[in-house]
Protein backbone atom coordinates (compact mmCIF):
# COMPACT_ATOMS: atom_id res chain seq x y z
CA UNK A 1 0.00 0.00 0.00
CA UNK A 2 1.33 3.40 -0.88
CA UNK A 3 1.64 5.88 1.91
CA UNK A 4 0.60 9.46 1.40
CA UNK A 5 3.46 11.81 1.83
CA UNK A 6 2.77 15.36 2.78
CA UNK A 7 5.20 18.10 2.25
CA UNK A 8 6.33 19.69 5.44
CA UNK A 9 5.81 23.39 5.47
CA UNK A 10 8.30 25.50 7.35
CA UNK A 11 6.69 26.66 10.55
CA UNK A 12 7.11 30.10 12.05
CA UNK A 13 9.57 30.31 14.88
CA UNK A 14 8.13 29.71 18.34
CA UNK A 15 9.19 33.20 19.41
CA UNK A 16 6.98 34.86 16.78
CA UNK A 17 3.97 32.85 17.91
CA UNK A 18 4.66 33.77 21.50
CA UNK A 19 4.88 37.48 20.69
CA UNK A 20 1.62 37.44 18.76
CA UNK A 21 -0.06 35.62 21.64
CA UNK A 22 1.38 38.05 24.17
CA UNK A 23 0.11 41.06 22.21
CA UNK A 24 -3.34 39.58 21.94
CA UNK A 25 -3.44 38.70 25.65
CA UNK A 26 -2.28 42.22 26.47
CA UNK A 27 -5.05 43.73 24.34
CA UNK A 28 -7.70 41.51 25.92
CA UNK A 29 -6.43 42.36 29.40
CA UNK A 30 -6.55 46.09 28.58
CA UNK A 31 -10.13 45.78 27.32
CA UNK A 32 -11.16 43.87 30.44
CA UNK A 33 -9.54 46.49 32.66
CA UNK A 34 -11.35 49.27 30.78
CA UNK A 35 -14.72 47.51 31.14
CA UNK A 36 -14.19 46.86 34.85
CA UNK A 37 -13.11 50.46 35.41
CA UNK A 38 -16.15 51.75 33.52
CA UNK A 39 -18.51 49.56 35.56
CA UNK A 40 -16.87 50.64 38.82
CA UNK A 41 -17.18 54.31 37.81
CA UNK A 42 -20.87 53.88 36.95
CA UNK A 43 -21.61 52.09 40.22
CA UNK A 44 -19.63 54.65 42.22
CA UNK A 45 -21.33 57.55 40.45
CA UNK A 46 -24.75 56.05 41.04
CA UNK A 47 -23.98 55.53 44.71
CA UNK A 48 -22.74 59.12 45.05
CA UNK A 49 -25.86 60.54 43.39
CA UNK A 50 -28.10 58.35 45.53
CA UNK A 51 -26.42 59.23 48.83
CA UNK A 52 -24.99 62.72 48.41
CA UNK A 53 -27.28 64.05 45.71
CA UNK A 54 -26.92 66.52 42.89
CA UNK A 55 -25.19 69.81 43.44
CA UNK A 56 -26.55 73.30 43.85
CA UNK A 57 -26.55 73.93 40.07
CA UNK A 58 -28.95 71.04 39.39
CA UNK A 59 -31.28 72.09 42.21
CA UNK A 60 -31.30 75.63 40.80
CA UNK A 61 -32.24 74.31 37.34
CA UNK A 62 -35.18 72.34 38.74
CA UNK A 63 -36.36 75.39 40.72
CA UNK A 64 -36.11 77.55 37.57
CA UNK A 65 -38.15 75.08 35.53
CA UNK A 66 -40.86 75.00 38.20
CA UNK A 67 -40.75 78.81 38.44
CA UNK A 68 -41.42 79.03 34.67
CA UNK A 69 -44.56 76.98 35.25
CA UNK A 70 -45.80 79.23 38.08
CA UNK A 71 -44.65 77.22 41.13
CA UNK A 72 -42.23 78.66 43.68
CA UNK A 73 -40.31 75.94 45.54
CA UNK A 74 -37.23 75.45 47.67
CA UNK A 75 -35.41 72.11 47.36
CA UNK A 76 -33.02 71.00 50.09
CA UNK A 77 -31.66 67.89 48.40
CA UNK A 78 -32.01 66.29 44.99
CA UNK A 79 -31.03 62.61 44.73
CA UNK A 80 -31.25 59.85 42.15
CA UNK A 81 -33.00 56.64 43.18
CA UNK A 82 -32.68 53.69 40.78
CA UNK A 83 -36.29 52.62 41.40
CA UNK A 84 -38.07 55.93 42.04
CA UNK A 85 -36.06 58.16 39.71
CA UNK A 86 -35.19 61.76 40.58
CA UNK A 87 -36.21 62.44 44.21
CA UNK A 88 -36.42 65.88 45.81
CA UNK A 89 -36.11 66.01 49.60
CA UNK A 90 -36.84 68.85 52.03
CA UNK A 91 -39.15 70.54 49.53
CA UNK A 92 -41.05 73.68 50.51
CA UNK A 93 -43.73 75.10 48.21
CA UNK A 94 -44.49 78.82 48.45
CA UNK A 95 -47.22 81.09 47.21
CA UNK A 96 -46.04 82.49 43.88
CA UNK A 97 -46.97 86.11 44.68
CA UNK A 98 -46.11 86.32 48.42
CA UNK A 99 -43.44 83.64 48.67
Amino acid sequence: MPTALEEKRPSAPAVAKHRAGFGRRLLISAIRLAVITLLAAMIGGGWYLAKKGFGREWRRRVVEELHKRGVEVSIGRLTLNPFRGLVAKDVRVFDYKNR
